[in-house]
């Protein structure tokens, strides 16, 4: 199903509750696509950024949200979590996925910027500025086997002396605007 409502954000979750799964939905046009306060929510199979077939507008960030997912804060969020049920999440005119003040997520199994297309296909975009970006406090964070293209700022951006324990293994990061792996302000130190 499309979700769109604007400012507030497309799927807004904040609860203790483990058992929410946010699927097979495309959130574009909004502040925040799906912004999670909680623990434990799972976002799988969802198109955020384009339209529901996973292709950008005519402009860049036309159909994009300001920000793709947040993670703010919160513990044990799953954003994809297996080959076959990852998100497409590309377009969005900040970052794809930003999290702050989060510990002990997974993201893993995305596209996060635009693939591959075959040929013919309406070319997708990346996102505004780093595909991933951990700040804030983000702890023991998996960054694992996510195809990370084309974003305008870093691949995956880890910021702050409070963002530490992460793990950024078996991605595809490539052509992204700045470095692949960016740990700045003593991120991950």
């Amino acid at each position: 199903q499309r979700v769109q409502n604007g400012f507030l954000g497309g799927v807004f979750v904040d609860t203790p509750n483990s058992n929410v799964v946010i699927g097979d939905n495309t959130i574009s046009g909004e502040d925040v696509g799906v912004h999670l306060i909680g623990s434990g929510v799972v976002v799988r199979s969802n198109r955020i950024g384009t339209n529901d077939f996973g292709e950008h507008g005519s402009v860049p960030g036309q159909l994009g949200n300001r920000v793709g997912i947040a993670l703010v804060p919160g513990s044990g969020a799953i954003i994809g979590g297996a080959a076959g049920v990852g998100n497409p999440i590309s377009d969005n005119r900040v970052a794809g996925v930003w999290s702050e003040g989060t510990n002990g997520a997974e993201i893993s199994w995305n596209e996060i910027g635009p693939a591959s297309s075959p040929p013919g296909a309406v070319q997708r975009i990346g996102n505004g500025d780093s595909g991933i970006d951990l700040g804030g406090g983000t702890t023991d964070v998996e960054v694992v086997s996510n195809a990370i293209s084309l974003n305008g700022g870093a691949g995956v951006r880890v910021d702050g002396p409070t963002s530490f324990a992460n793990r950024i293994l078996q991605n595809d990061i490539h052509a992204n605007g700045r470095k692949g792996i960016s740990l700045t302000n003593g991120g991950n130190g």
